[in-house]
């Protein structure tokens, strides 16, 4: 497999601000087909970009024999059913995650996968900035000693109290779309990717603002009712007990205090930093504090983690360029090295213990 032949299914806002950006600007991939659900949109899309094959039907797509790769990146809860029909119709398929809207789809399609023999991944990109597999190379050469504890805090504008009125369906529950399982989803994949998976987790979420007003194009509003968490924290032990790990995820800021993850060792502090959690300009900032630096000093990522053509891409777009450098050494030399569908059932796991440990904590409240 030489070049790597994607289908698209999905050319909505992070397709075209992040996907295909990527795909032309790796040479290990070529966008040979797209799917939308309008035609026109689809054609006129093709058309500008050079996609050779444009269609409105995700079915007539999967007949292309030469997509050796399907993309899923609509909204997630449509991931199962296009996610199921590509592992059916013989194709490899990338997911954006959530993966899908609950734990008993997502196994199924890590069952029918294995049955059909495909290989699958879903969008935890973030673990391959340049940053994260610095720090994470630093702890594994023990720079800072024994990990003693671990902790990462995101804040983010979505999830809002003011919204578009396209973003009515992530207030329904069963859309599977807010900070738990998105926010706390991206990061805690980073997280435990750095120094482990969890082992005990006990998990309380809040909802702050019942409420969020929408808005259309005329900017006339609607209030509707929002009963899904926009505050998150998580704590619990590593798999080796002594070591403690917490996780806070607030959506819904005005004032947006983006992202900051710290590890603690024996013989010293790493800690990543960055003014956003999505949508940032700059890579990372990474930080030591030791018997040598007694205030955080910033470290300079060396060049041999950029591996990405030149590019003025957002760093959060150079992320998924990363990852799927990853997903094409994979595919090209039949490793498997790359988050899964199985990696995914684990977050689905995560989060449930999150979801189940909240309600035990508040009988009686």
């Amino acid at each position: 497999m030489k070049t790597i032949n994607v289908g698209l299914i999905g050319i909505g806002t992070w397709a075209q601000y992040g996907v295909i950006p990527i795909l032309n600007l790796l040479p290990q991939f070529r966008l040979l087909a797209i799917q939308s659900r309008s035609l026109n949109k689809a054609q006129n899309f093709a058309q500008g970009h050079k996609v050779p094959f444009y269609y409105d039907d995700e079915d007539k797509l999967l007949r292309n024999d030469k997509i050796d790769l399907i993309m899923v990146t609509t909204p997630a809860p449509t991931h199962f059913q296009y996610a199921r029909k590509a592992i059916l119709a013989g194709k490899n398929v990338y997911t954006e995650w959530p993966l899908t809207t609950n734990k008993t789809q997502s196994q199924e399609l890590v069952d029918l996968a294995q049955e059909n023999h495909v290989r699958t991944f879903v969008g935890f990109q973030r673990r391959y900035s340049p940053s994260a597999r610095f720090f994470k190379d630093l702890l594994d050469q023990k720079r800072i000693g024994k990990i003693r504890s671990a902790r990462v805090s995101i804040g983010v504008e979505a999830f809002a109290r003011i919204m578009p009125e396209n973003y009515e369906w992530t207030t329904k529950s069963e859309n599977y779309t807010d900070v738990l399982t998105v926010d706390v989803g991206h990061f805690a994949d980073l997280l435990f990717h750095l120094v482990g998976q969890p082992n005990l987790v006990i998990g309380l979420t809040a909802n702050q603002f019942k409420q969020t007003t929408l808005f259309d194009k005329k900017k006339r509003t609607k209030k509707v009712p929002y009963g899904l968490p926009n505050n998150v924290t998580v704590m619990g032990t590593l798999l080796e007990s002594q070591q403690l790990f917490v996780i806070n995820a607030e959506g819904a800021q005005d004032n947006i205090s983006g992202m900051q993850l710290e590890v603690t060792g024996n013989d010293g502090v790493l800690m990543l930093t960055n003014t956003r959690a999505y949508q940032n300009e700059a890579d990372n900032k990474l930080l030591l504090l030791d018997k040598n630096h007694d205030t955080f000093t910033r470290l300079t990522i060396p060049g041999k983690y950029d591996t990405l053509p030149k590019n003025d891409l957002d760093n959060s777009v150079q992320d998924a360029g990363y990852y799927y450098q990853a997903i094409a050494g994979d595919l090209m030399n039949d490793k498997h090295t790359t988050p899964s569908f199985e990696t995914a059932v684990q977050m689905h796991e995560f989060i449930s213990k999150i979801i189940d440990s909240n309600k035990k904590l508040r009988e009686g409240e």
